[in-house]
């Protein structure tokens, strides 16, 4: 069972991680004893959220279409729409995906079509 079913569901989970921000602390034991910290907490939200195309405010995401802009963008608010700071963009979750680690390293969409 993976931490995210241990608390209860990813609703449950993010109200735990918001306790870690109330409580100034790091670490936290659940309901049957089990030692949890904020940094694994975060790790299994964002897993999650990448396996269910779900979008937070903070997470790194690219455009999927290779003719929008190639850049890292960082959700800044979520609704109907996804909201994104780099210039005020605002798209619907199918027009972008989490960034991966080698993406949000180059600070781009990797495997972009070259144009010759």
């Amino acid at each position: 069972m993976n931490l995210i079913e241990q608390l209860g569901g990813y609703e449950k989970a993010k109200e735990k991680l918001k306790m870690f921000y109330i409580l100034r602390t790091e670490t936290m034991v659940d309901a049957v004893g089990n030692i949890f910290d904020r940094s694994q907490l975060e790790a299994a939200l964002l897993q999650y959220r990448r396996q269910h195309n779900i979008f937070g405010v903070g997470d790194k995401v690219v455009y999927v279409d290779d003719f929008m802009p190639d850049s890292v963008s960082v959700v800044s608010e979520v609704n109907d729409r996804v909201w994104l700071n780099n210039n005020n963009a605002v798209c619907i979750k199918e027009m972008i995906k989490h960034a991966e680690g080698e993406e949000i390293k180059a600070g781009k969409r990797l495997g972009v079509k070259s144009e010759n």
